[in-house]
């Protein structure tokens, strides 16, 4: 069985595995690209592209070819092509497919391919139970979901480029943006994360799409707009992001463009291109700014080493902006591939580790109790969603790689909603946070204490939200629903106001799994759950049945 790491990237994905010296190698694709374009265009009904063969497509089909689909993973997105319904789940599996594939040619569709894939720090439960939903239907085992600054720490740390000390990983890829504190040696230890991801280089591309538009409209004066015009705005976009690239390395860039037989070249500086992305930076060093906050708070006052991961940080602009804003000399390293390599080197950790250093660590806590006397009115079998990884198969040889753990941190808070008993209209409903963000990982046995409201009721019904921005707050339209299910089999003739016992585990990977108990009985209690926004076991089945009619090519 092969073992690889597989950067699953917003705009480029990348596949990584180690050779014989347990030196971690980057995989290349078909065309032999290093990296592989996140794009899918569905050419008919039975076969799709993905990589360059579906970004050079999208000129000619525009409304067939999906993009930037990472930023829609955990929500209710449905794509519909010759009558069939995709999700961001599916979409994301066809290219781990073509991934996969591309690099382990003549491997049958029976044959299993074990993985470490990663996933932005501050993905949410929804966003990482949707990754992982993706790789089931890919066929990939998937012995743990790690956050790329951490797959790119470990990479570091293996290249030794650095030496042990605490480390700001500033990761900017295509669509999302990360930024980690944590702490380089034998052990990678997460401190805080913060981040975005509405907020990456496609953010970047979009500004210079909007400015060249303009610039070529005022130069050319076309009789009709050029910005409702699908083909040339696709061609538009392929010649940005050209353009940003090259701007990173050149002063000024001159772009020639046609529309409706006129043509103009449009001459681009790095300096206006920064002045009109100044904001997007800004938006940056604010993540920056909470996140060193909440390390302060932990403790961790000083920086010693600033690494840049994800394409988009090459842009000189950021660079300069770490040095100006917080007198850090930020290190440029194998940007686009240090994120697959580390987790490659991760996956044979994984094989490698005991199997006392793979499961939970217990941390017993005090059963929580709402504040305010809040009940949590309910009704409930829940299934175990997450939870640890299945004992993998030992390693085919030796890598050489010290097998140790990382400590990872709670991307967002999460806890369940709750009514207010001392709000006499009933009304008053609040998101109650047991599990705050930057927690250490994993979170083993977070009790809470949930209370019937009625003589005799069966069954609870429990909603677990999820912080949805950069703050914490109670106020539901604050968070996201993440978990809405069911709890059933109390005992009958239970009074009002009996105690059910709750327990909230975050595995490593930061994925959510849940246990209810009557405590006056010790009954296990059934919980009929589904993550909001996520593929159920049903839809799993039936994606699964749309996809495996489709030929995918390169």
């Amino acid at each position: 069985m092969r073992t690889l790491g597989i950067d699953l990237g917003t705009t480029y994905s990348v596949v990584a595995t180690l050779d014989e010296h347990g030196r971690p190698i980057v995989l290349r694709n078909p065309l032999g690209e290093e990296t592989t374009a996140s794009v899918v265009c569905f050419e008919s009904a039975t076969s799709i592209l993905v990589g360059s063969a579906a970004r050079n497509a999208a000129p000619a089909y525009p409304d067939r070819t999906v993009a930037l689909i990472k930023r829609q993973m955990g929500t209710d997105r449905l794509l519909s092509f010759d009558g069939v319904e995709y999700t961001p789940e599916a979409v994301s599996a066809l290219i781990l497919r073509a991934l996969v594939d591309g690099v382990l040619p003549g491997r049958q569709p029976d044959q299993p391919v074990r993985a470490v894939v990663t996933v932005p720090a501050y993905f949410g439960i929804r966003e990482r139970e949707a990754t992982q939903q993706a790789c089931l239907l890919a066929g990939i085992d998937t012995l743990e979901l790690v956050s790329e600054p951490v797959a790119a720490a470990v990479h570091y740390g293996f290249s030794e480029t650095v030496g042990l000390g605490t480390a700001v990983v500033f990761d900017l890829g295509g669509g999302t943006f990360d930024a980690t504190v944590l702490t380089l040696g034998g052990r990678i230890q997460v401190v805080a994360t913060d981040g975005d991801t509405e907020l990456g280089g496609a953010d970047w591309d979009r500004r210079l799409v909007s400015h060249m538009l303009d610039q070529f409209t005022a130069q050319v004066r076309p009789d009709t707009d050029p910005g409702d015009d699908e083909v040339f705005m696709s061609e538009l976009e392929l010649a940005a992001e050209r353009a940003k690239r090259a701007l990173s390395t050149t002063a000024v860039q001159r772009v020639p463009l046609w529309y409706a037989g006129r043509g103009a070249t449009i001459t681009i500086s790095r300096a206006d291109f920064e002045a009109a992305t100044r904001d997007l930076v800004d938006s940056a060093s604010q993540c920056l700014r909470r996140l060193l906050a909440a390390a302060g708070r932990a403790g961790v006052s000083e920086v010693d080493h600033c690494l840049l991961v994800g394409g988009s940080s090459r842009m000189p602009m950021i660079a300069a902006t770490l040095a100006d804003e917080f007198g850090w000399q930020p290190r440029l390293f194998d940007p686009d591939l240090a994120v697959a390599k580390g987790a490659a080197l991760r996956a044979h950790q994984i094989l490698r580790m005991p199997v006392s250093e793979k499961t939970w660590a217990p941390r017993p806590r005090r059963a929580a109790e709402a504040p305010g006397g809040a009940d949590i009115s309910a009704r409930g079998p829940v299934p175990t969603l997450g939870g640890p990884a299945a004992e993998p198969d030992p390693p085919a040889g030796a890598t050489g790689l010290a097998a140790h753990p990382v400590a990872a941190v709670v991307a967002r808070g999460l806890g369940p909603l709750v009514h207010d008993s001392h709000d006499k209209s009933g009304q008053r409903r609040y998101v109650w946070h047991v599990v705050h963000q930057n927690d250490p990982l994993p979170v083993v046995d977070r009790q809470i204490t949930l209370a019937t409201i009625l003589d005799g009721q069966a069954s609870i019904r429990i909603e677990v939200y999820e912080q949805a921005g950069a703050v914490e707050s109670a106020e539901v339209d604050d968070n996201r629903l993440v978990l809405d299910g069911e709890l059933s089999g109390l005992p009958p003739g239970l009074p009002a106001g009996s105690p059910i016992q709750l327990t909230l585990r975050i595995g490593l990977d930061g994925r959510l799994s849940l246990v209810a108990t009557e405590p006056k009985s010790g009954a296990a209690l059934t919980i009929e759950a589904c993550i909001d926004g996520v593929l159920d076991g049903s839809g799993r089945e039936r994606a699964a049945r749309s996809l495996a009619g489709l030929a995918v090519r390169q």
